[in-house]
C-alpha cells in the first residue's frame, strides 16, 4: 500500500511539519553491504507508516529527519535519520531512543510524526533557490534548460544543457546575481497545482520536454511555479521567493534578520553543459 505523502498537498501541505498516522510495518533494515569483521554494525530499523509529512530523498533534495512518537505502553521514541521512497512506499530509517524495542510496534499502532524544522527549512530553501536560477537564467537571455539539480549543502548547483552565449560570458555571474536579487525583492508567492500530463507543455517551457515527456503515463503531475518559471517537481519549497532572505530557520515559523540572499558563486563549463554553483549564506548558521 502506497504511503500518503502529506507534503504534496499544495503549499499548506509543505508547511505542515507534524501529523498523526498509524504504523504499517516496523522491521530491521536489511544491510546494504556486509560490514567488515572489525566493525560493529549499527542496528537500523525500517518504519512504514500510513501517511507522513517527511520528505524522502529524491529530485536532488536531501531527505527530512525527525522523530516518531509511537503510542505503545510505554511510548517509544524513534529517531529518523533517513527517508527513502520505493514504489510509492516511504521508508523511515533510524533507531529507537531506548536501548531496545521488544516487541516491535504492531501494525495499527498510532504514531505522531514530527519533522526537524531547521533541516526542512534549509532543504526547502536550497531547492527553491535552484528553481529561482532556472527563472533568472531565462530573464537574462540564457535560454538553456536544466538537466540536473543538486540541492545538497554545502555545494548546491544546477546544470544546464548547452553553452553560455558569447555575449554573456564575461558578465553572466553579475547579471544572474542581479536577476536573483531582484526576484527575491519582488517576493512573489510560490504556486503549486496538479496538472494533466497533456497540459504540461502549455504551462511549462516546452524546452523542458525536448527529449520527451517522462510524465505522459501519470494521471496528474505536481507543478511548482516559482518566479514565473513552472516545472514538474515533487520537492518542498519556500512559500514566497522573499523567504530566501531569512537568516535563521526554522522557516516559516519565526523570523530572522535580513542579509545576503542567494549568492551565485560561479558558472563553469561541464562537458557539453554548464554548471551554476550557488550558496545560501543566510542559512549557514
Amino acid at each position: 500500500m502506497a504511503t500518503r505523502c502529506l507534503y504534496l498537498d499544495g503549499v499548506e501541505g509543505m508547511k505542515t511539519l507534524q501529523c498523526t498516522t498509524v504504523m504499517v510495518n516496523c522491521r530491521l533494515k536489511e544491510p546494504s553491504h556486509a560490514p567488515s569483521p572489525a566493525a560493529v554494525p549499527a542496528v537500523v530499523y525500517d518504519v512504514v507508516l500510513g501517511s507522513t509529512v517527511m520528505y524522502p530523498q529524491g529530485g536532488g533534495q536531501p531527505s527530512d529527519n525527525g522523530i516518531l512518537t509511537i503510542s505503545t505502553n510505554p511510548p517509544l521514541v524513534f529517531n529518523v535519520t533517513d527517508v527513502r521512497s520505493e514504489s510509492g512506499v516511504v521508508h523511515h530509517y533510524g533507531q529507537f531512543a531506548a536501548a531496545t524495542a521488544d516487541p516491535l510496534p504492531e501494525a495499527g499502532t498510532p504514531v505522531e510524526v514530527s519533522v526537524d524544522p531547521r533541516r526542512r527549512a534549509l532543504n526547502s530553501a536550497l531547492h527553491s533557490a535552484g528553481h529561482l536560477l532556472d527563472s533568472c537564467m531565462r530573464r537574462i537571455g540564457c535560454n538553456l534548460f536544466p538537466t540536473k539539480g543538486y540541492h545538497f549543502p554545502p555545494s548546491p548547483y544546477v546544470e544546464y544543457e548547452g553553452q553560455i552565449p558569447a555575449e554573456l560570458k564575461e558578465t553572466i555571474v553579475q547579471r544572474l546575481q542581479e536577476a536573483v536579487t531582484d526576484a527575491i525583492a519582488r517576493n512573489e508567492p510560490v504556486a503549486i497545482r496538479p496538472v494533466a500530463p497533456s497540459d504540461l507543455q502549455s504551462i511549462c517551457d516546452a524546452g523542458l520536454f525536448a527529449h520527451g515527456n517522462p510524465y505522459a503515463s501519470l494521471p496528474e503531475v505536481r507543478v511548482v511555479t516559482l518566479a514565473g518559471a513552472a516545472c514538474p517537481c515533487g520537492g518542498t519549497h519556500v512559500t514566497h521567493v522573499g523567504d530566501l532572505k531569512q537568516v535563521c530557520p526554522p522557516w516559516p515559523f519565526g523570523g530572522g534578520t535580513q542579509g545576503d540572499m542567494v549568492v551565485i558563486e560561479k558558472v563553469k563549463a561541464k562537458g557539453k553543459n554548464i554548471r551554476v554553483s550557488y550558496a545560501l549564506p543566510t542559512f549557514a548558521a
